[in-house]
């Protein structure tokens, strides 16, 4: 969002967990002067800063926060809605001013629970009041407020059937796909597509024991079906893939998809709500669910390598019973100073990547940030710029 007559721009994201996405955060804040976040899940003794702004935090249930960029003439000032903050809603606010434009906006930080009535909407009265305002955050499609009906059983399956005869002929093929990740007690990632067609059903699934992205096991349900179709119905001109998943759609508009759905034949994409009581989809589900991992295969790429990275990384370090030890003692051994990460003003995942770096060794979570940012040179080029270690510490 941009504010020309402010000069100021503004970002807004609901990053459902920052822990595991602090430098996916710096690597996009780099473009915007205020970023407002929802569901960072964070407490109140956990560490968190991110290079270049100050942050406001409001470490409740949810967890909110906002950031401002430390750069001339941006200037601002906290709004007090504590009193309006409850376990279903946090609300944070603050007054903007840009030095080189006269007047001040009010920018107010949202978020609203899924289990929010009506009346929890008090705070929208007190806001009318002070006068020119910018309201963002997660309102919460699901909750009461927005007159959002559940459909009664099997309204939502006729609906969509009736759509599937409008745009398909009897010729044409359904894919419907879903794709299922599950994290604990047992690591598993199941993907399922239900074939239908005038000539035939078929159903095919499957899984792996290792944990995936919801998207990689969404995209690998399709992947599978699409081949699947080319074997049993290769003369079949049009195939309609009805899918769950949002993401999934919203990558396609975008033009991003994998080599192995290019083909000559019409594709159309469906979106089909999830858990609505749709057959096909249900039917998908199920197959995501109880595929067999002893039976499947599926090829990793460098993404997905990062993923396992990150899931063995937090893994071990719940159960790991002295964090930190290791790397204290590798420190001392190379001849760097305890505490000079701290005395650099660095702090949580960045700090902790330029210890790592300079001490020359570097954990799982911390190889797979490098990945993320494009390897260990660019990494310690965006902390230190051109020093070596050896001037780094000298200068603390």
């Amino acid at each position: 969002m941009r504010l020309l007559q402010r000069n100021i721009m503004i970002g807004h994201w609901n990053v459902r967990g920052i822990k595991t996405r602090c430098f996916e955060l710096e690597k996009y804040s780099e473009r915007f002067d205020v970023l407002l976040l929802e569901e960072t899940l964070l407490k109140a003794g956990d560490d968190f800063c991110l290079p270049g702004f100050s942050v406001l935090r409001r470490d409740e249930r949810h967890g909110t926060v906002i950031a401002v960029r430390n750069r001339p003439g941006l200037t601002y000032l906290p709004l007090d809605f504590s009193s309006f903050c409850s376990v279903d809603r946090d609300v944070q606010g603050i007054t903007i001013s840009d030095g080189r434009r006269s007047g001040s906006i009010n920018i107010i930080n949202v978020y609203i629970s899924k289990a929010t009535s009506a009346g929890d909407w008090e705070f929208l009265h007190h806001i009318e009041s002070m006068g020119s305002c910018i309201i963002s955050g997660d309102f919460n499609a699901r909750s009461p407020v927005w007159s959002c009906r559940e459909w009664p059983p099997g309204v939502a399956n006729v609906e969509f059937e009736s759509l599937l005869e409008e745009l398909m002929a009897e010729s044409d093929a359904l894919l419907a796909t879903d794709g299922s990740v599950i994290r604990e007690p047992l690591p598993r990632s199941g993907w399922g597509c239900f074939i239908r067609s005038a000539e035939l059903t078929q159903s095919v699934s499957g899984a792996t024991r290792l944990v995936l992205s919801s998207m990689r096991a969404e995209t690998e349900a399709v992947t599978v079906g699409l081949s699947a179709l080319n074997q049993l119905l290769p003369d079949c001109q049009h195939i309609v893939v009805a899918t769950d998943s949002q993401s999934l759609l919203r990558k396609l508009e975008g033009g991003v998809s994998p080599p192995e759905w290019w083909t000559d034949r019409r594709i159309t994409w469906l979106y089909c709500p999830g858990h609505a009581g749709v057959e096909v989809n249900e039917k998908a589900d199920r197959l995501a669910g109880n595929g067999a991992p002893a039976t499947s295969r599926i090829v990793l790429s460098a993404s997905d390598f990062q993923q396992l990275l990150k899931f063995k990384m937090e893994t071990d370090d719940a159960r790991k019973p002295n964090p930190g030890e290791a790397e204290v003692g590798r420190m001392v051994r190379v001849g760097l100073r305890p505490g000079w990460i701290a005395r650099s003003g660095l702090c949580g995942p960045r700090g902790r990547m330029a210890c790592q770096l300079a001490c020359g060794t570097v954990s799982r979570r911390t190889l797979a940030d490098i990945c993320t940012l494009g390897g260990a040179e660019t990494a310690w080029r965006r902390i230190f710029g051109s020093r070596s270690v050896d001037e780094a510490v000298a200068e603390e």
